[in-house]
């Protein structure tokens, strides 16, 4: 049984497409650069005695450094942890506004896993977790890194859950029959 909470990140490799993208634009943005020198912002920064520092700030940074912070951002915008209680997902953690959903143990009806061929040549994938209570997925745990062994844990998890409660139950029934 799971004693501690653990924490199950979403990883870089479940951005590839952003983190691709980035480095297009890391190229574009060198040859934008060379291709429109008045794009570029140059000067004397500051001087230290008879030495000069010298600045040259290209504008066409903009392009990679906003692919940057998006990927950073959807990656460390959530929060997947798995603990004795159940399973929990908090999103929006660097947005104003945050959605925290949980999900016990002995409500889980299924848990799946989702992955496209690209995810799964890298590892990635998402592991949906519902319950009976919805036909959707309540607990979606996005791009995290083996998927088939996070889902084997909280089925694991799961399992053991079903025997403690069915033990439980035929000792009070042993005990009403008393």
């Amino acid at each position: 049984m799971i004693k501690t909470e653990v924490v199950i990140p979403k990883v870089w490799r479940s951005e590839l497409t952003g983190v691709l993208l980035y480095l297009f634009f890391c190229v574009l943005s060198v040859l934008l650069s060379r291709h429109f020198p008045g794009s570029v912002i140059s000067g004397e920064l500051f001087r230290v005695g008879s030495v000069s520092v010298l600045l040259a700030l290209p504008l066409w940074w903009l392009l990679p450094l906003t692919t940057l912070m998006a990927i950073v951002f959807k990656i460390y915008n959530v929060r997947y942890t798995v603990d004795a209680w159940g399973c929990h997902c908090k999103t929006g953690i660097l947005s104003l506004r945050t959605r925290s959903t949980s999900v016990r143990y002995e409500d889980i009806r299924s848990i799946e896993t989702d992955s496209s061929l690209l995810e799964r040549i890298f590892d990635v994938g998402s592991v949906l977790i519902s319950t009976a209570s919805t036909a959707a997925v309540e607990v979606p745990f996005e791009g995290v890194a083996a998927p088939a062994e996070v889902r084997d844990m909280l089925q694991r998890e799961r399992e053991t859950r079903q025997r403690l409660a069915k033990a439980a139950n035929t000792r009070e029934g042993e005990v009403a029959n008393d």
